[in-house]
């Protein structure tokens, strides 16, 4: 199949009817969007997706592991009682201390008033950075198990991972996850983050002798609909870099199609509109907007909604 321009697909975002094809029996998918570097829009991605699974009547939980809680806020949680902070917290002189196993479910908040109600969210807040200074033996371990029988009463668990390149945080996500999807945006950074968010993916799997993680591509994120060279460069290497017809294969699994190696996923892009940045200000989801703005991002989202589900 020939590649399709990213500025194509973003002008056929109004074509055809987009709807949402998420099947609610499969087993729940654990997705970090992650990157390692910043601004490329992955919170602006785990809360757009959020949003879409809400509007469909989707139960999804978003977990906030970035210590600057801009998903939280945006989800319309401002003081928390209990955040992500206190489930990955390891008293280390405790005599008897909790199990991490199932926890998470204390740590479940309700999003805010303008939110769908099976919206949920385990908060972040400013704390939570001194968890990457945290040598506790098994903090790192413990999202994955807190999530432990807690995830399936879930459709989607989205979590937004912070950029910092080998933090403890987003070692935790890592090894929590089921599946990852890596935003990029047509500039270096972008190409940059993905690349290195693939290394330590692969790293922080194997140190903790996990199975490779399936990475359910790479996403052309907040793309500009205005054509520049820059653009045209980027959205260029992007597929050469991650061709969809690869034949790399990560070394571990026997499988036709090497679910562990990226490839750019070549039918969807997300526009950048001003609409989340209104949204997030006014910590209401994009979909209530009900302007042609709003619906082309709808429709966007949902088509990478349904190629995870395809894929993952």
């Amino acid at each position: 199949m020939d590649r399709v321009e990213v500025f194509d697909l973003l002008r056929r975002l109004g074509e055809g009817t987009v709807e949402l094809k998420w099947d609610p029996r499969t087993k729940t998918i654990v997705l970090i969007v992650f990157s390692e570097k910043g601004g490329v829009g992955k919170t602006a991605l785990v809360n757009a997706l959020a949003a879409v699974m809400g509007r469909a009547g989707l139960k999804v939980l978003v977990i906030d592991l970035d210590p600057r809680a801009t998903a939280t806020h945006e989800l319309g949680v401002l003081s928390p009682a209990f955040s992500v902070n206190d489930l990955l917290y390891i008293d280390a002189k405790d005599p008897d201390p909790v199990s991490p196993r199932g926890l998470a479910a204390e740590a479940i908040l309700p999003a805010g008033e303008a939110w769908p109600d099976t919206v949920h969210l385990i908060a972040a807040e400013r704390a939570l950075g001194n968890r990457e200074s945290d040598n506790t033996p098994g903090m790192e371990v413990r999202l994955r198990l807190s999530l432990q029988g807690v995830a399936e009463g879930y459709d989607l668990v989205l979590i937004d991972v912070p950029p910092r390149p080998g933090g403890k945080l987003a070692a935790a996500a890592i090894q929590a996850a089921t599946h990852a999807l890596l935003p990029s945006t047509l500039d270096e950074d972008g190409f940059i983050g993905a690349n290195d968010a693939v290394l330590s993916i692969k790293r922080s799997r194997l140190n903790q002798g996990l199975p490779p993680l399936p990475i359910v591509g790479v996403i052309r994120n907040i793309v500009d609909r205005r054509r520049t060279g820059l653009a045209e460069l980027y959205d260029t290497k992007l597929a050469q870099e991650w061709p969809r017809d690869s034949a790399d294969r990560c070394g571990d699994c026997a499988e036709a199609v090497c679910p562990h190696v990226p490839r750019l996923i070549e039918d969807v892009a997300i526009p950048k509109y001003v609409i989340r940045q209104e949204s997030r200000s006014a910590q209401v989801p994009f979909t209530a907007a009900g302007t042609a703005e709003a619906e082309l991002l709808r429709r966007a989202c949902t088509k990478l909604l349904n190629h995870v589900a395809e894929v993952a």
